[in-house]
């Protein structure tokens, strides 16, 4: 069993660092396995769910819901830098499902004026929206 360094940070914690063997990544593009040798890469980051295995075996596995940002693997490190990520475990599904309500409302009020004229503000809502999901599922 080979690990390597990975590392887990929003803009505002981090929130984990250690050797690991395995780390699933939901990328933008589709889902992605990152082990020991890893080649170089940067990838964008989709809404879902990511698994660390610190060992290898099941029974040693963290799940983090993450949405929007980046996954590099440079040299023996991965780095996951999402914009928005929770430990599975600490989801209050029913505060997600509010927050989501509540997102969804502010999405419809934009006019399609403002959707056209501030496409990071819409990207950066659509994401945390797409996060939202991800934690109420």
């Amino acid at each position: 069993m080979t690990k390597f360094h990975c590392v887990i940070a929003t803009p505002t914690e981090q929130l984990y660092a250690g050797d690991v063997s395995y780390v699933g990544v939901p990328g933008a593009d589709g889902d992605f396995g990152v082990m020991a040798g890893h080649a170089g890469s940067v990838s964008l980051l989709g809404a879902g769910a990511l698994t660390i295995r610190t060992d290898d075996g099941a029974a040693n596995e963290m799940h983090y819901i993450v949405s929007g940002g980046i996954a590099e693997v440079i040299g023996t490190t991965l780095r996951v830098l999402p914009r928005y990520a929770v430990l599975r475990e600490k989801v209050d599904k029913a505060d997600a499902a509010q927050q989501l309500e509540q997102l969804r409302g502010q999405f419809q009020e934009m006019t399609s004026e403002y959707r056209t004229n501030n496409p990071i503000q819409v990207r950066a809502l659509e994401e945390k929206i797409a996060w939202f999901v991800k934690q109420s599922a």
